[in-house]
């Protein structure tokens, strides 16, 4: 990927961290309502592991790790050490796995460049035909 993993983990954990600081009341009680804190997490935290993740080449060790943060994200906010509760709870609330998330957004990315009239995109025009038929 183009940024190092550690340096994605840093960020995703800082974006976690700060959106969890702002579900406190001015009692200092934490909200413990699971789809805000999961709708917060999927729009503002996990979208900082996706970033630029559809024109860098990804490999199987990477989507490992990018599993291994949304579970852990996700074991954190159900506060189970299981990995199968977890993915349980990610399928119940419609999360996506980031390999599925990440060759949407690549196939996106790519059929916008193949539908854009831009002088420079007709160099990467070829290339993005054959990334297509490889996500497809």
């Amino acid at each position: 990927m183009c940024l190092k993993c550690q340096e994605i983990y840093v960020y995703l954990y800082w974006s976690i961290m700060k959106t969890q600081s702002n579900l406190v009341t001015n009692d200092g009680r934490e909200i413990l309502w699971f789809d805000i804190v999961i709708e917060l997490r999927m729009s503002k935290c996990v979208p900082v592991l996706y970033y630029g993740s559809e024109c860098c080449p990804v490999s199987k060790s990477q989507f490992k790790s990018l599993e291994f943060a949304l579970c852990g994200s996700f074991m954190k906010i159900f506060n189970t050490r299981s990995k199968e509760i977890a993915n349980y709870c990610m399928e119940m609330f419609n999360v996506q796995t980031p390999h599925y998330t990440i060759i949407k957004r690549k196939y996106k990315f790519l059929s916008n460049i193949m539908s854009s009239k831009n002088v420079l995109y007709e160099i990467y025009r070829e290339f993005a035909e054959n990334e297509l038929e490889l996500c497809a």
